[in-house]
């Protein structure tokens, strides 16, 4: 079995895809291992005749990337919750966490590193030229906004602002700029 990495740096932080493939006579599986902040989030990806992804183990690699953003934003709600007493959520408390939600995390926070792992995942930014960039965003983060459902906004110590659109799988997915 071959095993691959893909290691990045997120705020000072290193996140590890470790990846690897098994085969069935009936199937083809890519592995996706992600740690990050010490935990450990596993992602799989079975296919039989073709996968469907931009890069191989990208399916993977998403799977565990999400398991870690949602881990991470249950327990913010969980601790939301507990910090205000509230037992369940009913729909005016659901409209306050998602207005808490939108406000910025620090790098630091399990969600900003969930959320930068994501977009990793999802583009592969080290395969391209625009894509380092991003990755230099990334390093030096400062902190992570969710504008919406599906544009995630990083903003790193030196003004530069990476905007994300999530719904998108591709390397033309997000845009940078610099703070003026």
């Amino acid at each position: 079995m071959h095993i691959e990495n893909a290691i990045y740096n997120i705020a000072g932080k290193t996140a590890v895809f470790t990846l690897y493939t098994t085969h069935t006579p009936y199937a083809t599986s890519e592995h996706a291992t992600l740690t990050l902040d010490g935990c450990t989030y596993d992602g799989l990806d079975r296919w039989i005749n073709r996968p469907w992804y931009e890069y191989k183990y990208q399916n993977a690699r998403v799977d565990a990337a999400y398991k870690a953003l949602d881990d991470a934003w249950d327990m913010e709600r969980r601790a939301f919750m507990e910090a205000r007493g509230y037992k369940r959520m009913t729909a005016r408390r659901l409209e306050e966490w998602t207005e808490y939600r939108r406000a910025p995390r620090p790098a630091g926070t399990r969600v900003a590193l969930a959320a930068a792992a994501y977009m990793c995942a999802k583009t592969e930014p080290e395969r391209y030229e625009a894509g380092r960039a991003a990755l230099q965003v990334l390093e030096d983060l400062e902190s992570v906004r969710f504008a919406d459902a599906y544009t995630i906004v990083y903003t790193s110590h030196a003004g530069a602002v990476l905007t994300w659109h999530a719904s998108r799988m591709s390397r033309e997915s997000f845009t940078i700029e610099s703070e003026a």
